[in-house]
């Protein structure tokens, strides 16, 4: 994701420091579940008023300050939560296919209870999948540096109140390389949680190739895969996007001599939960150059 930071001549508007930063926050494996977002705040960096104090600065008319959180679970059925700020200048930014002008908003807002301050994240203006409801100040450099882990702890705000789920499910193992048995190629897990909030689409690399192992002095067939959450635009994923690329893939896994031969990898984006289950639909052989080598000499062959 892109961001042109530009500073913002309103008319009547007066210059100013504004704090920038932007800090994102990972807890796995609680040993029980978390309902509260504001149980896992840092008192620290980004998210603490008297540490982002200490950032550096950028001058313009007006300053942000955006919070918001997400939790899911992973491949492996663990919980998992992320708590995300940043403060900078309202500005505008790039999207794949979109201009933001004046994000996160150019109307001050400085939440004070029971007034609220709360927008949705989505493709439109923050550039993820899904949507995702943050807490923002929009305003002075004092009121948006004001807002910070005990405000927000304090006064519970939307945005902060509850968790979002997080918004892509994608397939995600990494099966390495091995033979007929490797589960990732042939029936990936369940689909599980994209940890990364940026994560905007699938992804899945497979080969099906053939290579001479000379420790049983034979040809042996491997399977590669490896799924998972991708930055890799939606929109451009469109559907599905399917393309290949010529990769070194090891002979035996760990071996010493680190053998490789160049075969084949069939790399897949798709834009759906749980869409990357794609593999290579045909096997990769030494006989890849051979032929392309033949085929070229015979059409040179057909034209004289």
């Amino acid at each position: 994701m892109k961001f042109l930071f530009s500073t913002l001549l309103a008319s009547g508007l007066t210059q100013q420091a504004c704090t920038v930063c932007s800090e994102t926050m990972l807890e796995r494996n609680k040993p029980r579940a978390i309902t509260d977002p504001t149980h896992l705040l840092p008192n620290k960096g980004c998210w603490d008023s008297d540490d982002a104090a200490n950032f550096e600065t950028e001058s313009c008319a007006q300053c942000y300050a955006l919070f918001f959180n997400t939790r899911g679970k992973d491949n492996e059925q663990n919980d998992f939560y992320v708590l995300h700020a940043e403060r900078g200048c309202v500005h505008d930014r790039v999207l794949v296919g979109k201009n933001v002008t004046s994000f996160p908003t150019a109307s001050d807002c400085n939440p004070q209870p029971p007034a609220e301050c709360s927008m949705t994240l989505n493709k439109d203006n923050f550039g993820n999948f899904g949507s995702l409801t943050a807490l923002y100040v929009v305003g002075t450099a004092v009121d948006t540096l004001a807002m910070g882990q005990q405000k927000i702890a304090a006064n519970k705000y939307d945005g902060m109140k509850n968790f979002n789920q997080a918004p892509l499910r994608c397939h995600q193992c990494d099966s390495l390389f091995s033979e007929a048995n490797n589960a990732c190629f042939q029936n990936p897990p369940a689909v599980s949680d994209c940890e990364d909030f940026n994560a905007t689409s699938c992804y899945s690399e497979t080969s099906l190739y053939t290579a001479y192992d000379s420790s049983t002095n034979s040809d042996r067939t491997f399977y590669y895969a490896k799924r998972g959450c991708s930055r890799k635009s939606s929109q451009l994923a469109g559907g599905t996007d399917i393309r290949e690329e010529t990769r070194d893939l090891p002979v035996v896994p760990m071996v010493k001599e680190n053998e490789t031969v160049q075969r084949r990898v069939k790399l897949e984006h798709c834009a759906s939960d749980g869409c990357n289950k794609a593999k290579m639909d045909y096997i990769s052989t030494n006989d890849d150059r051979k032929i392309g080598i033949s085929a070229a000499i015979l059409l040179l062959f057909l034209l004289n």
